[in-house]
């Protein structure tokens, strides 16, 4: 009986390492990508006059790294915080399309570990964890620690960004390279099929097209939508018939 306890601990203390290793694996690209970003998030921040507490309140509470950037330069353009707010909402309304598509592969979970996993959601961590949850060898916990990864990685940029804000010159031409960079690479990943194809190029020529037009980041969510909407559209009505 002993043995057979002893066996079973074991076992499980096995697989949670391994749940942890094949986690780390996957989100190394994007604390590759989140570790810079973070950095020149926080350095930005700081040089909008937030106290690291405040910098590290945002990347905590918030921790999506596009509408922090855009809130950082809304603080230093003096916007109100309603206008904040609202610019944040519209940029991270595609949060709910990449939540409602994890869906199905975390049924039966308790609320507090959904709590926990959908803070953790961002476009990122969304694209690897979808990846390895179509190819059929993923899981929730290994899901969630991908994201408790990336948002460690990138609390920790922002936390040196903010100490070094006083001392390293760094600009949003920069980031925004950076970040583009991350999202490509993110991309390709997921170019498994022509429907994938299909998508981003559709997607990505009426981004473009949309942010020549609009003078804002809502086309962010349009194409969000547009995308999720296309790519179920092909896949249910057209393939499938």
């Amino acid at each position: 009986m002993l043995n057979l306890l002893e066996n079973s601990v074991i076992e499980l203390i096995k697989k949670i390492q391994g749940g942890i290793k094949d986690g780390f694996s996957a989100a190394i690209p994007i604390c590759l990508g989140y570790l810079p970003l973070g950095f020149a998030c926080g350095v930005l921040a700081q040089k909008a006059d937030l106290s690291l507490f405040e910098i590290v309140g945002m990347s905590t509470i918030v921790f999506a790294g596009s509408s922090q950037f855009i809130a950082v330069s809304m603080i230093a353009a003096n916007s109100t915080i309603e206008a904040i707010v609202m610019a944040t909402f519209i940029v991270n309304f595609r949060h709910f399309l990449m939540s409602s598509v994890l869906v199905k592969f975390l049924e039966n979970k308790e609320k507090i570990f959904l709590f926990i996993y959908s803070h953790g959601v961002t476009d990122e961590s969304f694209a690897i964890n979808y990846h390895k949850f179509t190819e059929g060898t993923w899981d929730a916990q290994k899901a969630i620690i991908v994201n408790i990864i990336a948002f460690t990685s990138w609390n920790f940029g922002n936390i040196i960004g903010g100490l070094s804000g006083a001392v390293f010159p760094i600009n949003n031409e920069i980031a925004s390279y950076t970040l583009t960079a991350m999202f490509i690479g993110l991309l390709v990943l997921n170019l498994k099929n022509k429907i994938f194809i299909i998508v981003g190029i559709v997607t990505g020529v009426v981004s473009i097209y949309l942010s020549l037009i609009l003078k804002n980041s809502f086309y962010i969510a349009i194409t969000a939508v547009l995308g999720a909407s296309l790519g179920y559209f092909i896949e249910n009505k057209i393939v499938r018939k």
